[in-house]
């Protein structure tokens, strides 16, 4: 057996999640004529009741709602020709990626599954065969769950059930609906579920135009996903005819509604901006907000100036829309419009006071105007943690919850319910590593990806941060390399009390009362940066003891209205989770200087040795797990440079490993998988560095390319983190997204060559 260094990993093989696991024997003794085809169903234990219990679950259905369910009803008929007997068993699966958008797709797929029942063995006694069926599927628009009874021989009948078991007669908008709810479900990452049928999506390049009409179709009746109202729609209404009881309206106050936001996700996935800003052009008449989202794919394809300008007639028309408001400053800013943008985040955080974004675009305007004082306390009156839905999180497909356990599945196994996934949606060979929780002082964060393989001591305080918490320590970077770490300490110690300094005691001077940092009534023109300082700098109402705000919890602190910091001595006290990311920072720094001592360190000694002509001395350099680190760190704290030349040597290191394996026999199903996902991870961001330098089109090329060979290469055995390879191959998600910003306007003459 070699004991090289090569193969010493050789068991984490054994300990991987998935080839660990036995083989399950069957738990029961099962006919053959009981299964269907290349289908695994569920058992009932008492029929019915998986009709049931989807009907209770449906007040608890969110975003586009679970997969749908395939009932059928089974009976037994002997060969003696005596008829069915009497008792019937009820079997179901889910299944995603079906037309629903008529009930004679439906009935077909049903037609379809009483061909596919096995025959019953050679002298048996009979055999199981269908005679009837329920296909339930989401209607996410109107709420409601659509079935199709079929009965064979018999007829189809459609109807629609809410959530208390009454049935209304389905109409053709609700098809039209209901065929968009199973479009955007095909586009969701599924759950993991034993018996779920997955379909090829409904959706091709042939059928996207008659999609695309129906969302507009839907656009215009002002509804949205979830049973909202769109502002639109709610203005259209009469006062006789308001909307049904429980109706909300569509991302409150101008926001842009889940259906809209869906619609981004699907063109931004792939990176078609072009169709997406085609697509909007078309939505912002009837909602407003969705100019936003037409400004951000007007970007992407380089239109800045026409962004700035549709975006700004939208403004005219609707001056208080917050979405537009933020992305208006964000522009700004992008075109160095610095004093516009100050004043656009302003306005859009006295609307908006606990929404994080505006918060943050503040922070921004103000760094970039010149006041890093003021950047950090825009950054700590933000709402970091309150907790808002995101509108991508509709996207994500879980299963109905509350189904009965069924007495078994068709092949005699003990059914194992499906776990409630948080994967993003993506069908491509990315790293889906199981979430590993890491302790963060008093805070404790899941990793997840290729982040849970990296060891404890490659793992900085800075991957622990959450979402809202890794965009304002982005602005922090930023602020770094503006005026500097030292500059940016001496900021913090300006406007920040220290520990012990000053108490909440005779503290009341100068308050003005002002619950946000900028002042809604400042405009572009006069001396603006001093009405902002005045507005940020001026003591809040609220006076807490120093030490009271240190020991305060973390999840207590969203008690304050946002803007209302405690005070001491006329300065305000950092909020833990700020001084955290301070912390943060100075422990990436810190990496960042050792990484470059090391590299100066081995460049003298490379440089002393060939002035000496000796024999170079071989040290073991990093593995590529601290190279994807270092890449991880470089790319966090925005140097570009470091960031490639680390994902390379990533890559190179993980081809190393590879070889040495090779060298020592080691067959290709039994290296450690997590090879292949370091490699997929760094050649995935390469990927994303590549496409955006003119210069590197032929290595994006070369990295498609053999993303495409890992992703449909069966000789890899299927994992946890990289999935089994299709029958016909299907192009990974972040290809064609790299493809298509490769074939974008002035590029394709690039790619040819």
């Amino acid at each position: 057996v070699c004991t090289c260094s090569a193969c010493r990993p050789r068991v984490l093989v054994a300990s991987h999640p998935v080839a660990s696991h036995p083989v399950r024997p069957p738990l029961f003794q099962v006919a053959m004529s009981e299964r269907l085809l290349d289908v695994l169903e569920c058992v009932e234990a008492v029929a019915g009741e998986a009709l049931a219990a989807r009907t209770e679950a449906q007040a608890h259905f969110t975003g586009v709602g679970p997969p749908d369910l395939c009932y059928v009803l089974k009976g037994y008929e002997p060969t003696l020709g005596l008829g069915l007997r009497s008792t019937l068993k009820g079997y179901w699966h889910s299944v995603v990626g079906l037309d629903a958008s008529s009930a004679a797709a439906i009935s077909a797929y049903l037609s379809e599954l009483s061909q596919r029942q096995e025959p019953g063995a050679w002298l048996s006694a009979g055999e199981w065969r269908i005679v009837g069926g329920t296909y339930c599927a989401w209607d996410a628009f109107a709420q409601r769950d659509v079935r199709v009874e079929v009965k064979i021989p018999g007829g189809v009948t459609a109807y629609s059930v809410d959530c208390h078991g009454a049935r209304a007669p389905t109409t053709e908008e609700q098809w039209r609906q209901l065929g968009v709810c199973a479009i955007l479900r095909a586009l969701c990452s599924p759950p993991a579920d034993e018996a779920l049928q997955l379909l090829p999506s409904p959706l091709t390049i042939e059928r996207e135009a008659e999609f695309l009409e129906d969302v507009l179709a839907i656009a215009q009746l002002g509804v949205d996903i979830g049973g909202a109202f769109t502002d639109a729609a709610l203005a259209s209404m009469s006062p006789a005819e308001p909307p049904a009881a429980g109706a909300a309206v569509a991302g409150g106050g101008g926001e842009v509604g889940v259906l809209c936001s869906l619609m981004w996700a699907y063109f931004a996935q792939s990176h078609r901006f072009r169709q997406a800003a085609d697509f909007f052009a078309q939505v912002v008449p009837l909602h407003p907000a969705c100019a936003a989202l037409l400004a951000r794919a007007r970007r992407a394809c380089g239109e800045s100036t026409l962004a700035l300008d549709e975006l700004c007639y939208a403004l005219d028309k609707h001056p208080d829309n917050v979405p537009l408001l933020r992305a208006q400053a964000d522009l700004s800013l992008e075109l160095r419009l610095y004093a516009e943008g100050l004043a656009l985040s302003s306005a859009a955080v006295q609307l908006a006071p606990r929404d994080v974004q505006v918060w943050l675009v503040l922070a921004r305007a103000y760094l970039l105007n010149g006041a890093p004082e003021l950047a950090l306390l825009a950054l700590n009156a933000a709402p970091v943690h309150v907790r808002t839905r995101s509108r991508e999180a509709a996207l994500e497909l879980f299963p109905c919850a509350g189904m009965a356990t069924p007495e078994r599945l068709t092949n005699g196994d003990a059914y194992v319910g499906p776990q409630f996934s948080q994967k993003p949606n993506s069908n491509m060979v990315a790293v889906e590593a199981d979430a590993v929780i890491r302790s963060a002082g008093e805070a404790s964060v899941a990793l997840t990806g290729v982040a849970a393989l990296l060891p404890d001591e490659f793992v900085l305080p800075a991957e622990l941060l959450g979402n809202n918490e890794t965009q304002a320590y982005a602005v922090l970077v930023e602020a770094v390399s503006e005026v500097g770490w030292e500059a940016l300490l001496a900021c913090r110690d300006k406007v920040f009390a220290a520990q012990g300094e000053g108490s909440a005691e005779g503290g009341r001077e100068g308050s003005s009362g002002s619950a946000a940092i900028a002042g809604a009534n400042v405009l572009p023109g006069g001396d603006a940066r001093a009405e902002h300082a005045a507005a940020a700098l001026s003591p809040a109402e609220d006076e807490v003891s120093l030490r009271a705000s240190e020991g305060e919890a973390e999840g207590e602190q969203t008690a304050l209205p946002p803007g209302q910091r405690a005070v001491a001595g006329g300065k305000r006290v950092c909020r833990l989770w700020l001084q955290r990311l301070f912390e943060a920072m100075h422990a990436d720094l810190q990496a960042l200087s050792d990484w470059q001592q090391e590299d100066d360190e081995l460049e003298e000694e490379q440089k002393m040795t060939r002035e000496a002509d000796t024999e170079p001395i071989e040290r073991e350099g990093p593995d590529f797990r601290e190279w994807l680190s270092r890449a991880r760190l470089a790319k966090r704290l925005q140097q570009a440079d470091a960031t490639v030349e680390a994902y390379e040597r990533c890559v190179a290191a993980v081809d190393s490993a590879v070889e040495e394996h090779g060298n020592c026999g080691t067959p290709l199903d039994e290296m450690p998988p997590e090879l292949n996902d370091f490699h997929v991870a760094a050649s995935l961001a390469l990927l994303e560095i590549y496409v955006d330098d003119k210069d590197a089109i032929g290595l994006a090329l070369g990295l498609c390319h053999s993303l495409i060979d890992i992703s449909c290469t069966p000789d890899l055995p299927p994992t946890g983190e990289r999935p089994r390879a299709p029958d016909k191959a299907s192009l990974p998600q972040e290809v064609t997204a790299a493809l298509y910003r490769l074939g974008g306007p002035h590029r394709r003459q690039g790619g040819r060559g």
